[in-house]
């Protein structure tokens, strides 16, 4: 695990799905997004990348976005940012198992409280390797945060 500041993430044309879903739903739309996706003709240009605004007896108010290789012409059950631009960002790059992740995100939580630094935006982690998140598998996740650049 490894917290620094001061990060830029960046997408352009990225296909936005937010919805309050659970953990099976929102892999069947992530699913559905990918096939969205090849029906219009477009290729994904980067991972998916998924935001939880809050979490309600395990149904989450979240959003799914995917970076695209077009503009799109229809755009279906989904939303279209021409750019998502999240500046001066703690990163959390977190390489182990899935079943430790919450413990990661709770030391960057410590982080932000020991060096006093406000959060502008909820964590947008990016999952390198989405397939088997069993707990002998090793999960491997980016968790973008905003900070504010206010001295307070």
């Amino acid at each position: 695990m490894n917290i620094t500041e001061g990060n830029l993430y960046e997408m352009n044309n990225v296909l936005s799905y937010r919805r309050k879903l659970t953990e099976l739903e929102m892999k069947i739309a992530i699913k559905d997004m990918q096939t969205f996706i090849e029906k219009i003709g477009a290729k994904p240009t980067g991972p998916v990348v998924r935001a939880s605004f809050q979490m309600t007896n395990g149904v989450a108010d979240v959003e799914l976005m995917i970076p695209i290789d077009r503009v799109p012409t229809v755009f279906g059950n989904y939303d279209f940012k021409p750019v998502f631009r999240l500046k001066n960002a703690l990163r959390l790059e977190y390489n182990g198992n899935y079943s430790d992740y919450p413990d990661a995100v709770k030391q960057l939580s410590d982080y932000m409280l020991n060096n006093k630094l406000i959060p502008t935006t909820v964590g947008y982690t990016i999952e390198k390797n989405m397939s088997d998140k069993s707990v002998k598998k090793m999960y491997y996740a980016d968790t973008y945060v905003g900070i504010s650049e206010n001295i307070l």
